[in-house]
């Protein structure tokens, strides 16, 4: 069989010019030593898109307050790492680049800055490392006060579709009022899609489309050019919205394996508080349902198995992976989800001092895990065996000093921001 190394100098320069971001770089630059020298690893990639400068949705604040503030549009990037040689323990990490160019690691779901990382670099060469998924999030930047917002702070989720024939681009956002909002690159302000009385809960982009639901499960399509809409399903019953007009409940379109899914999620709230017209407690999902999209029937169909999938529904990143991508870390037919009531308190359980030591960088995150074949449905304090993809092996961060760990973790900073360099 022909190796790699062997293929004409002129077709792997062929291959090299089609190389548009740092990971392809480095992973083209790490299959051989013929490879690795015919591509300087200062090579430059084509000026990236992002930060996209936008303009603010229209809020409540002073007109001078406007125009003082910024509004960017960045990227992020969900990486799987592994190590090449045994045991191939895998981690999911999203990396994040800000508007001023520094880069984040986040939790996959909640968007928050891990914690818990010794001031030490990771070199992607010394990983097994491929991307997953892409997602965007808006920056906003204000000036009168010289410092910037946290990610997503005017919209709850936002989404791209790029036209790589007119260079042109089209955004959907969901406003922090649950507004349905579009943008495409030209226009001076955002556009209203749907009547303010309209709860729209989650967006997608699906076979080259937006895709919106409500609270109700109806599903609309927007044509990313002209955003004109085509209902795809309408309500569904047995929602978890047909309780309490849709308080209580909360779902995430997924797309996996070239379907599209929905996820409902019944929450825990107080009844009497909601009869009484308060807001509801926001407790853990107490069931969580499942649904597939039949297109040529134009409803929600429920479904009771993942197989091998696993679905990871945040707040503002929904994307799916095949479990053989884990080994025996996770089995799949399983879904994390993020919700405001779900802690995982590391610290204040009866856990070994081992246990808690290795999972301290989980403290504090609102991530939860249900398993479709045995019903399993809470924090990850709880399964901590599923919890391992979400930070990394403890052999990649330290030796077995445990003195020279303990002092690691105890003077890490959110100063100190982790990376990983070669990305």
């Amino acid at each position: 069989m022909a190796s790699w190394s062997d293929l004409p100098k002129e077709i792997v320069e062929k291959i090299s010019e089609s190389l548009d971001s740092h990971i392809d770089i480095t992973r083209f630059r790490a299959v051989c030593n013929s490879w690795r020298s015919a591509i300087s690893p200062n090579f430059k990639i084509s000026k990236s898109l992002f930060p996209i400068k936008l303009p603010l949705p229209k809020i409540t604040m002073t007109e001078d307050f406007h125009k003082e503030s910024e509004f960017y549009l960045i990227e992020s990037t969900v990486y799987l790492l592994q190590l090449p040689h045994p045991p191939h323990t895998p981690w999911l990490v999203k990396v994040v680049k800000t508007v001023d160019g520094k880069l984040r690691i986040l939790n996959l779901l909640t968007n928050t800055v891990f914690k818990g990382f010794p001031d030490k670099k990771l070199n992607s060469l010394d990983f097994r490392l491929s991307q997953v998924f892409k997602s965007y999030h808006v920056q906003w930047i204000l000036k009168p006060y010289a410092r910037e917002c946290e990610l997503q702070v005017l919209v709850s989720k936002i989404l791209l579709i790029w036209n790589d024939q007119t260079n042109d681009f089209s955004l959907m956002a969901i406003s922090i009022w649950d507004h349905l909002l579009c943008f495409k690159s030209g226009d001076e302000k955002w556009t209203a899609l749907k009547d303010r009385s309209a709860k729209i809960v989650d967006i997608i982009v699906y076979k080259g489309d937006f895709y919106a639901v409500d609270t109700y499960g109806e599903t609309i399509m927007y044509d990313p050019s002209s955003f004109n809409e085509t209902n795809v399903s309408s309500n569904v019953k047995g929602l978890s919205s047909s309780i309490f007009n849709g308080w209580g409940s909360k779902k995430r379109l997924v797309e996996s394996g070239g379907e599209l899914f929905l996820v409902d999620m019944f929450l825990d709230t107080d009844v009497k508080a909601e009869l009484h017209g308060s807001q509801p407690s926001w407790k853990s999902p107490k069931e969580i349902k499942i649904y597939q999209l039949d297109e040529e029937q134009h409803q929600w169909i429920a479904v009771h198995t993942l197989g091998d999938r696993i679905f990871f529904a945040g707040d503002d990143c929904c994307f799916s992976v095949s479990s053989s991508d884990f080994g025996d870390q996770c089995s799949g037919n399983c879904i994390y989800y993020v919700n405001g009531g779900i802690v995982v308190n590391i610290l204040g359980n009866d856990l070994s001092e081992e246990v808690k030591l290795r999972y301290k960088g989980l403290h504090g995150q609102h991530t939860g895990i249900i398993t479709l074949q045995d019903g399993k449905l809470g924090s990850l304090i709880s399964f901590l065996e599923y919890a391992d993809i979400f930070w990394p092996p403890s052999s990649w961060l330290y030796t077995g000093d445990r003195a020279a760990l303990q002092t690691l973790f105890t003077n890490f900073t959110p100063q100190n921001l982790p990376f990983l360099s070669g990305i």
